[in-house]
């Protein structure tokens, strides 16, 4: 499967930073636990697309330093064990239909369910405030539980009780070992705020029309030039479980999360762990995440989906 996905950038049909980064994800391994040429791979497509944003890098750190005082502050969100005997409780009668008794994604409706339901024994989160490869926060594991994921079978728990979802929160910590990690915490990822253009049509347009460009550049060989997930390396996709995966369909109202631009932005800066969608914090500049989400808000309103 991922050969014929070579084939197609030599032959090509993908080219630029898109191949570059199709080719980390597609060549020899899908993590970094399969050897360290995979590692190589993704350090080559990082290094080339920096090349567009010689320059940035300072700019980007020193946004970090001057959010070093809230780092300070921050704790990692080590398990609370006391909490575990009443999370399972909670999650037998709510989870395990879909994620299973052992949290491993093999409930009894999993198998009819796209996209899968998270496995919780892997450690590894789609959907979070932290950088790529870290957990998430308490608070984004209760937000997933509250609101739900759109597009998903992950319903919304809006009214189960708080100590409920506390427990049920600290019950999801424990299935993993890598929650026993220091060194996989970290802080949130601090989102800017929203560009003062979004307000004003036409400098809304004008920037949309820049981040099309960026988008061709990084994101057309999965989510296809009309944002439809059917770029010409979608087929080939897999997660880390070696699943067949599809790029979302950028032009639904809503992206599991939400339908803000910040959720977009907040995705291009942090990444989906378990997924190909890498994160391109330190390949973008934040002008052009927000002239990604510019574009992505067009290609919705340019389309016409059913809802399903």
């Amino acid at each position: 499967m991922r050969r014929h996905a070579f084939l197609r950038v030599a032959r090509g049909r993908i080219a630029g930073p898109a191949a570059l980064l199709l080719c980390a994800w597609l060549g020899w391994a899908a993590d970094a636990e399969r050897g360290s040429r995979s590692a190589d791979l993704r350090s080559g497509a990082a290094s080339n697309i920096a090349q567009t944003t010689a320059g940035r890098r300072p700019a980007l750190l020193a946004a970090r330093i001057s959010d070093s005082a809230a780092t300070n502050l921050w704790k990692p969100n080590f398990p609370d064990t006391a909490l575990v005997p009443l999370g399972r409780f909670v999650f037998e009668r709510n989870c395990a239909v879909c994620h299973g008794r052992l949290g491993d994604g093999w409930g009894e409706l999993s198998r009819s369910l796209t996209p899968r339901p998270r496995d919780f024994t892997r450690g590894y989160f789609k959907f979070r405030s932290t950088p790529s490869g870290s957990l998430p926060t308490d608070a984004d594991l209760r937000r997933t539980i509250r609101e739900g994921l759109a597009g998903t079978a992950m319903p919304i728990f809006d009214q189960m009780e708080e100590r409920d979802v506390r427990a049920v929160t600290e019950f999801i910590k424990s299935l993993s070992p890598r929650w026993q990690q220091r060194t996989n915490y970290a802080p949130p990822v601090v989102l800017p705020e929203r560009q003062t253009w979004f307000d004003q049509a036409e400098p809304l347009k004008a920037q949309a029309e820049k981040g099309r460009q960026s988008y061709n550049q990084m994101c057309i060989a999965c989510h296809g030039e009309d944002g439809s997930g059917n770029g010409p390396g979608a087929a080939d996709l897999e997660d880390n479980w070696h699943r067949a995966i599809r790029p979302a369909d950028l032009r639904k109202p809503s992206i599991r999360r939400g339908r803000e631009p910040e959720e977009i932005v907040r995705i291009l800066l942090t990444g989906m762990d378990g997924t190909p969608m890498i994160s391109f914090a330190e390949l973008t500049t934040e002008e052009q995440r927000w002239q990604l989400a510019a574009y992505v808000l067009q290609l919705r309103k340019t389309a016409e989906v059913p809802p399903k």
